[in-house]
């Protein structure tokens, strides 16, 4: 299998919060209900008052069975009474071809990768930003719930 990868989207997004592994989780929860993600990782780490957590996972939107939205959201938080939290989200858009020669292969190659796969493209980027409005809009409510210091 040949695949190419196009990193399109790269964003980060800080948050203040006292709960750095609840607010993590209600993040990937977003992605959730963009499809179904998978945590790559999840880990709580506490030594008392000081807290670490490290949360990721990933969503794969196929739009036809050689290109797909690949997303990661990357979480990571430390606390010691009051925390912060950073929010890592890239998007790559992925085409998989099988690794065949022909000229009935190299015609659709080169017809699907200069005329297909934009369209597919323009239809990642947008689902993208559809998904990083979303996390913001999520950061921005459990920003407001936060107390006033």
């Amino acid at each position: 299998m040949e695949t190419v990868v196009d990193n399109f989207f790269s964003r980060k997004i800080l948050l203040e919060t006292k709960d750095i592994y609840g607010a993590a989780l209600e993040l990937v929860f977003v992605l959730d209900s963009f499809g179904k993600s998978q945590f790559t990782q999840n880990t709580f780490e506490t030594d008392g008052p000081r807290k670490k957590s490290k949360v990721a996972a990933a969503l794969v939107k196929r739009f036809d069975k050689h290109s797909s939205l690949a997303m990661s959201v990357k979480i990571t938080g430390e606390s010691n009474g009051i925390g912060y939290i950073e929010v890592m989200i890239n998007a790559d858009f992925q085409m998989v071809f099988p690794l065949e020669e022909g000229i009935v292969y190299n015609t659709f190659m080169n017809y699907y990768a200069g005329s297909i796969s934009h369209v597919f493209r323009e239809m990642a980027e947008q689902r993208a930003k559809e998904i990083y409005d979303a996390l913001e809009q999520k950061a921005k409510e459990l920003r407001q719930r936060q107390p006033m210091s």
